[in-house]
Order: structure tokens, then C-alpha cells, then sequence
């Protein structure tokens, strides 16, 4: 298999309407035609051409370019980025998750290589509050997967899966109101990653994760264990298929393959984000960690942490004063972690990326990969400035495309204009002994948009990027290459 090619592709920056039908009559390709031009199905399969799978049969009506890597019976799992369904910020809701049109050839090609046999599951775990109806509905991913199924007989199971135990719902009044989901069908599993966890010795009195719950997150990840709740849908399969938003991130600079790992979990508090206070008190906030946010963290510890009718009826009363004191000041801090000195949240990162590859189907940690993997990320549409939940569009129209989760991360993190030396997700995952999440850079080739061929650490360090994306506002002039 090609595991040291990565490429990437250009194209119109626009999707299509669903359910995503090619506009061209491709030898593969059995299935009903677009009227409209389908730029993205056509990217895609030139990225796979450039990749050289299936490479004898290209063009010919037996072309099975996922035959490399996915075979009949398998369990194939899909993991876009579906995070929100709102962009917080004044942009579309495009460039902040995974869109329905960058899946759907994905998913022909899958039911080409399953021949009828598996089964095919697309999942993640949302932002807590997230719809996870309107997102799927808003992408076009719940009309894809129900045209899919009436359209052709006797394929494999496609399963839309929302990995979350429980939902919770904002509101002045009733503010986190929980709701427990179905969750994952097949349940989930408790990971303890100990010594080979990235977390290390940090002091998980400091730990927060991306729920209320603090004394889970302590629990887990203190005396030497680092667990992680993760869902067995993922660790039930043979292939991943990682499909993250090209986007900026404000706790890692970007959010791409290793970032988009954090939705394999069923519970949140599992997750460490950030060390609360100021680097000066040993946590990850930013130096203007002022008064109120001390007192905020301490009223969020004792009136939400306990999930209290009264705790959230008085806690409201405080966010409206502390958010509106802060709005009419002009009051900027990162807390929560968002900014350069963030020293957590790539840990968590790496250490889900490893569990994808190494953890086997009953949740041990292997010394070789378990599943295959493969990454398409989309960037037809980008989400450019203050992302992962507020980003602008920018219209890029890249596919960027390989089987390393972190290679392809450092490509992508290239091309929009990010030095991947100055993030640390990179910088730590390319130092990994143990569990790499890729080769040397210098082992892979990259095929570029034209198709030409050149060794990926060369691209790099001569030459410039395609774009120039603006990273989150606590990130500027941290990790921007020269223009």
C-alpha cells in the first residue's frame, strides 16, 4: 500500500446540492448523474488518480481504488467533523464542519470495496449542546445516507451515529439541562493509557475538560492513569476514515486529523483541554487572568459542577454580569486555554490519535497499528481567523489527502500559511518513539495539484504557501509564515 504518498488537489470552491451525484459518467460509476457540475466528486477522484491506488485499473470500469486498504467485510468507520451546528461567529456554518458532498464519493468508493459486505458507520461527538439532527440535516448528510440506501439494494449497513452519552441545552433559566442519548450502540470502554499517555505528570488538580465535571477529569487522569472514554463503534472497526474541516483552532492553532480525534469519545470531562490559572499559578490561561475569571472558575467548579437547579439559576445571574463587565471594559484574556501556551490540549490530542491506531477491538494498546487509516481533509470551503466555532470562510478549495494522520496535518498546516514547527502538536508528534503517528517527513512524496511529484520535506522547507490564513486573534504572530 502507498502509505508514504500524500497529495493534495485544487478546485472550484464550491459544493454541490445533495445527495452529491457525479456530474460524470465515470466507468466506476453505475449510479444516476447530476445536472450540475459536481466539482467536488471530480477533485476527489483526481486526488485518488494522483495517489496512484488501484493504479492498473484507473479509468477502467473495475477501478477499486480503496481496494488497498478496505476489503469485503470490513467494518469501515467515517469521522467527519460535525461539531456544531451553529457558527458562533458572523461566517457560514460551511466552514466550520465536514460537509455531505466531500463524503459522498467517499462512500462510493467504500461500497465498491465492501462488495456488498460490512458495514459502514459515520460518526462523532459533537460539541456538547450540539444538534446533532440539524447538523446532519445542514450538511446534507442525512439525505445523502437515506438516498444511498433507497437508491441501491442489498448494500452494506450505513449507520449515522452520534457518539454522546447526554446532551445539554443553554438557556438563561435552565441553563445545562441535560438529556441522555442512545449514545453508541455497542457501549464503550474505559482506556488507560498510563505511561505511554502524552499527559504525563501534570497536576490533574488543574485539569479541566470540555464538561463541568472536574472530579472525573481528576479521577482519570491522576496516580498514574490517563483513561479515556471511548466509544466501541471505533474500536470495533477495521478502517478509519478521518474527514476534518480545514479550520484554525484556538487551543492548537489548527484543528485537522489529530485535533478531529477528540470525537471519538462518549464523555467529555475524559478530555483535558486546559490547566486552569495563570501559567504564574501552574495552569494554561493567559497572563491576564483577572479577577473575575478567578472567580468565575470557582463559581463554575461549585454551581454547575454539581448539577443543581439552584447552582445553574444563580450561575446564570453571574455569566451575564461577569461576560457584560467584561464586553464593556474591553476586557480580552485567554482562559480556557486559548492561546500559544496552551500545554494540554495537544496532549489529549496525540493520545486519541494513538488510541485510533493502536488500540485493538478490546481496547489494548498494541505495538502495531490496529486499523488502517485514511484522511481527506476538506478545505473546499475553509473556516479562516477565530476557528474551530467562529471561524470565516475562506474559500480555498483544497482536498488534502493521505494515510498519516500527522503528515497530512503538516501538509494542510503548510499550504494555509502556519509554520507546523511552531505548533506543538506537530513539533511533539513528530518526537514520538512509540506509537508514531507517522514516518519521517522525509519518507513521503507528494504529489501536488498538477501532479507533480517531490519529496514532502523539500516542499516544505522551499516552498511558499498556497494561502495565507488568518490564525485565531490570541494566536497572531505565533505560528504565520513569512509572506
Amino acid at each position: 500500500m502507498k502509505q508514504n504518498i500524500i497529495a493534495y488537489i485544487k478546485t472550484k470552491p464550491t459544493y454541490p446540492d445533495p445527495p452529491f451525484n457525479p456530474s460524470s459518467a465515470y466507468p466506476e460509476y453505475s449510479g444516476p448523474l447530476s445536472r450540475k457540475k459536481n466539482f467536488v466528486y471530480d477533485a476527489f477522484r483526481n486526488l485518488l488518480i494522483n495517489l496512484k491506488l488501484d493504479a492498473k485499473n484507473i479509468n477502467k470500469a473495475e477501478w477499486n481504488p480503496f481496494r488497498e486498504f478496505i476489503k469485503p467485510g470490513d467494518k469501515v468507520v467515517i469521522k467527519p467533523n460535525l461539531v456544531t451546528h451553529n457558527n458562533y461567529g458572523s461566517g457560514p456554518l460551511e466552514a466550520v464542519i465536514t460537509h455531505g458532498s466531500i463524503i459522498r464519493p467517499i462512500l462510493d468508493y467504500v461500497l465498491i470495496a465492501l462488495k456488498g459486505k460490512g458495514l459502514i458507520r459515520i460518526a462523532d461527538s459533537p460539541q456538547m449542546e450540539a444538534d446533532f439532527e440539524k447538523i446532519t440535516s445542514n450538511n446534507g448528510l442525512k439525505k445523502l445516507t437515506n438516498y444511498l440506501k433507497r437508491q441501491y439494494k442489498n448494500v452494506p449497513e450505513i449507520q449515522l451515529i452520534d457518539l454522546r452519552k447526554e446532551r445539554v441545552y443553554f438557556g438563561f433559566f435552565s441553563i445545562w439541562k441535560r438529556e441522555k442519548l442512545p449514545g453508541d450502540p455497542l457501549g464503550y470502554s474505559l482506556i488507560d493509557l498510563s505511561e505511554n499517555s502524552e499527559m504525563g505528570d501534570l497536576d490533574s488538580n488543574l485539569l479541566y475538560g470540555a464538561d463541568f465535571n472536574r472530579q472525573i477529569t481528576h479521577k482519570a487522569h491522576s496516580d498514574g492513569h490517563h483513561q479515556y472514554l471511548i466509544a466501541n463503534s471505533i474500536l470495533d472497526s477495521d478502517v478509519f476514515i478521518s474527514i476534518p474541516k480545514l479550520k484554525t483552532h484556538k487551543k492548537t492553532g489548527v484543528t485537522l486529523n489529530i485535533k478531529n480525534s477528540v470525537g471519538i469519545s462518549g464523555d467529555k470531562n475524559y478530555i483535558p483541554h486546559y490547566k486552569i490559572g495563570s501559567p504564574e499559578a501552574g495552569g494554561d490561561e493567559h497572563s491576564k487572568y483577572y479577577l473575575g475569571d478567578r472567580i468565575n472558575r470557582l463559581l463554575v467548579d461549585f454551581l454547575l459542577g454539581k448539577n443543581e437547579k439552584w447552582g445553574k439559576f444563580l450561575y446564570a445571574f453571574w455569566a451575564a454580569f461577569h461576560h457584560g463587565a467584561k464586553w464593556l471594559f474591553g476586557i480580552k484574556t485567554a482562559e480556557e486555554g486559548n492561546w500559544p501556551g496552551n500545554d494540554v490540549a495537544w496532549r489529549m490530542a496525540l493520545d486519541l490519535a494513538k488510541i485510533i491506531l493502536y488500540c485493538d477491538k478490546n481496547g489494548n494498546l498494541q505495538k502495531t497499528p490496529q486499523r488502517k487509516y485514511f484522511s481527506i481533509i476538506d478545505g473546499i470551503i475553509a473556516g479562516d481567523h477565530n476557528g474551530p466555532l467562529s471561524p470565516d470562510a475562506f474559500k480555498a478549495g483544497l482536498l488534502i489527502a493521505g494515510f498519516s494522520p500527522l503528515a497530512t496535518d503538516i501538509l494542510a498546516t503548510h499550504l494555509i500559511g502556519f509554520d507546523y514547527r511552531k505548533i506543538k502538536t506537530f513539533k511533539n508528534g513528530l518526537a514520538l518513539k512509540e506509537f508514531k503517528l507517522s514516518n519521517p517527513l522525509n519518507k513521503y512524496n507528494l504529489i501536488t495539484d498538477t501532479g507533480l511529484k517531490q519529496n514532502l520535506i523539500s516542499f516544505l522547507e522551499n516552498q511558499k504557501p498556497i494561502y495565507h490564513f488568518r490564525p485565531h486573534d490570541n494566536w497572531v504572530g505565533a505560528i504565520e509564515l513569512k509572506k
